[in-house]
């Protein structure tokens, strides 16, 4: 993504302990002009035992789906607001 397009729309990750980058990229997702995918690997998630010190380490199973809560809200009230303008 184009940092102008984070400027623009003011796009920041939000203050959460999870999910944060969902919220981020349906944010950029929605104020994209374009869009395009590819079929190649460019994206690894590591998930190690040994980092006991990630947020995500820390964070139980209520937290977790509290967030995905909290973005599934964020998202719907996105929809909203933007099938009103039309």
């Amino acid at each position: 993504m184009k940092r102008q397009l984070l400027i623009d729309q003011n796009i920041r990750f939000p203050h959460l302990k999870f999910a944060e980058d969902k919220q981020f990229f349906i944010d950029v997702l929605i104020h994209c002009p374009t869009i395009s995918t590819t079929k190649k690997v460019i994206y690894f998630f590591n998930r190690l035992d040994e980092n006991d010190n990630s947020l995500t380490s820390k964070t139980t199973v209520m937290e977790e789906t509290d967030a995905n809560i909290q973005v599934i809200n964020y998202v719907k009230q996105k929809i909203c607001r933007k099938t009103r303008r039309k």
